[in-house]
């Protein structure tokens, strides 16, 4: 009984890997599609084409067997843009979880940012803001202050950074994170993996955030 059901779990284990592997290519082919459509371009080795900045921001130091993948590039609004699946595992044996999400990167002169984090502020940030822990808060925004955690090395130039157009658009996307540092901007919902077919929408929003960052600069 015991061998039947040891070749069950064999069965069952390799029926899960072959679903994947069915699923991945599927998920390819639409992100390929997508591209095409777009008229960007599909790249294969995605860290090839990132900048090395990104592995300085908060969400690319968590966890191991960090993974890019998916990745398509184009041009626009004088920008290098570029979207794509991240993955990164936590926790070990029977608490291993693997985290998949969607990243939208922007890379342009025109963005002069300061090293900033912003993400959804949970109750965990509400009490060490208690103790000390800190979040820039700004008193214009009362509703952006409650739902996001804003930190970073150098808060006078964030809060300059931080106009009245990007609070309106942060409080009207919530949920949302995003880090900047020097020219290069990242825009993702964290945990979140997108279908293809939503790809352009979240894109869309991190357009939008990009043009008011941008207007820091000039």
């Amino acid at each position: 009984m015991t061998g039947w059901i040891f070749v069950l779990f064999i069965a069952l284990f390799a029926t899960a890997i072959v679903i994947s592997i069915v699923l991945d290519r599927k998920r390819t082919e639409a992100i390929k599609q997508l591209a095409a459509t777009m008229g960007f371009d599909y790249r294969e080795h995605p860290q090839t084409y990132l900048p090395n900045t990104i592995w300085q921001f908060d969400l690319f130091n968590k966890g191991r067997n960090r993974r890019l993948k998916h990745l398509i590039q184009g041009t626009q609004e004088e920008a290098i843009v570029s979207v794509s699946d991240y993955q990164y595992t936590t926790g070990t044996q029977k608490n291993r979880t693997t985290h998949n999400q969607t990243v939208v990167f922007i890379e342009s002169d025109r963005l002069n940012l300061p090293n900033f984090l912003l993400i959804p502020e949970n109750i965990f940030h509400k009490v060490g803001n208690v103790f000390g822990y800190k979040d820039i808060d700004f008193d214009s925004h009362p509703e952006f202050s409650s739902q996001y955690l804003l930190k970073g090395t150098d808060e006078e130039s964030i809060r300059s950074l931080f106009h009245d157009g990007i609070l309106n658009i942060y409080q009207r996307h919530p949920g949302t994170s995003t880090e900047g540092l020097d020219t290069l901007l990242i825009y993702y919902r964290k945990g979140q993996r997108f279908k293809p077919d939503q790809w352009q929408n979240l894109l869309n929003e991190a357009i939008e955030a990009y043009e008011q960052f941008s207007q820091h600069y000039y």
